[in-house]
């Protein structure tokens, strides 16, 4: 797969999948942790329409993608656990609080000899729960935030981003308004 091609050849694949409607620091605890348990952190960000994903998909990657401890993120079309099953990571890493659940995912990695494991992030956040307690705007509801029904306000948002992740940003100095 595209994926493996760009992990260095022998490298101990780790990865970790969800929402990531707002990165919050229980999933960069996460991360972190995730990226010492392999040499390659691969981060699988639910698709639009999968899981409870509230933002738009490419921006959701994009974010993710921004971290310094991810090596490559991607859009999920498919479950987790099927795209593990495709992937092959020695390593998938979730939060603690589906230690006591059901883990799909533990039935391709039986399959194939990888691990699970459960990180905390030091308290049970939600990104859904933090957009719905914000005090500067009401959640707005899903299709708001769809691309497609936005008329164009998301090619706005998009215009603001840079060109490409990694791309060089001004300084801030050289920016900051004179009073």
């Amino acid at each position: 797969s595209a994926i493996l091609a760009k992990a260095p050849r022998g490298a101990r694949i780790a990865f970790v999948s969800g929402d990531f409607n707002v990165i919050h620091p229980g999933h960069q605890r996460i991360l972190n942790f995730a990226a010492t348990c392999g040499d390659f952190l691969v981060v699988g960000v639910n698709g639009d329409g999968l899981g409870n994903t509230m933002v738009p998909q490419e921006l959701r990657r994009e974010g993710v993608a921004a971290l310094s401890v991810v090596d490559v993120a991607v859009c999920m079309s498919i479950p987790a656990q099927d795209f593990i099953a495709h992937l092959k990571p020695a390593v998938v890493v979730k939060g603690l609080e589906h230690r006591d659940r059901f883990n799909p995912e533990q039935e391709a990695l039986d399959g194939y000899g990888g691990q699970l494991l459960f990180c905390s992030g030091q308290s049970t956040m939600s990104s859904l729960e933090l957009l719905r307690r914000s005090n500067h705007s009401p959640l707005p509801a899903f299709e708001e935030l769809r691309p497609e029904l936005l008329k164009g306000r998301a090619e706005a948002v998009i215009s603001c981003l840079p060109e490409r992740v990694g791309a060089k940003l001004p300084d801030r100095k050289s920016t900051r308004l004179n009073s």
